[in-house]
């Protein structure tokens, strides 16, 4: 029989992307492995989640032996995914091995480890404590940018009352939605009961041939549940890591912010 591990919150990190544009497949190394500033990118995202969550779960695949080279931490759990087949399967197969090791959370806290270097442990637990308050399926940071097309994130869609009713991915995006300057930042909370009533209802993207952890909002909204926006400045997300370009200029955001 396995043990029962009764957390209330696990913070999931996502860190098992081929990298691409960072040239992944030249080096061998995720890019979560790659410094930022003097540190192991995946290390911010762990030093995080390890102050503000009960558990702290590291999903790896491409390239996964140069995160756990960095990752020598015995309390972080280490989750694998064997097919790379978008974010919404990496939360979604977490979720599943999770379960299988008898962890039983409340809430899944769920960020990219490519893009946790500028949040504070003060803004996930205010994070944490408007999803409880809202009784919310999923909290999400939201961000504006003037220029959003630069970014090309996810752009964040409201209905005529101001809720959060979809996001759309840059690429799936109109004209119109990408005129859009909400961002979806990708931190999100999520209610476990939520995610284990819906875990099989996402879709494949049309586009990409992946299953976006981002139509979860929608599914949300089609089932009445409380899709709660926490939005954030700019200044406090920053800029993820999806080339060289980005790492350089995060890089240079993070020092020019902390001094």
């Amino acid at each position: 029989m396995a043990i029962l591990y009764f957390f209330m919150v696990i913070g999931l990190i996502l860190a098992a992307g081929k990298g691409t544009r960072m040239k992944s497949e030249e080096t061998g190394k995720n890019k979560t492995s790659l410094s930022f500033n003097g540190k192991p990118i995946i290390q911010y995202g762990v030093d995080l989640l390890k102050a503000t969550t009960d558990k702290v779960a590291l999903l790896v695949g491409a390239y996964s032996h140069s995160i756990r080279e960095m990752v020598k931490d015995p309390a972080v759990l280490f989750l694998e995914q064997k097919e790379l087949l978008g974010t919404g399967q990496a939360v979604t197969t977490s979720l599943d091995q999770l379960e299988a090791q008898g962890f039983n959370p409340a809430e899944l806290v769920v960020g990219y480890g490519d893009h946790m270097m500028f949040y504070t442990p003060e803004r996930v637990r205010e994070l944490l404590k408007v999803h409880k308050e809202k009784s919310a399926a999923i909290t999400m940071v939201t961000t504006m940018y003037d220029n959003p097309n630069e970014l090309a994130w996810g752009r964040v869609i409201r209905n005529g009352n101001g809720h959060v009713k979809n996001i759309v991915e840059h690429k799936e995006a109109t004209e119109e939605e990408r005129a859009c300057k909400e961002l979806n930042a990708g931190l999100y909370v999520f209610s476990v009961d939520f995610l284990r009533a819906h875990r099989n209802d996402l879709t494949l993207s049309s586009v990409t041939q992946e299953y976006y952890l981002t139509e979860f909002i929608a599914i949300a909204n089609k089932s009445g549940k409380i899709v709660a926006p926490f939005p954030v400045p700019f200044n406090e997300v920053g800029i993820g890591i999806n080339s060289f370009k980005e790492l350089e200029n995060s890089q240079a955001l993070y020092q020019q912010l902390k001094k």
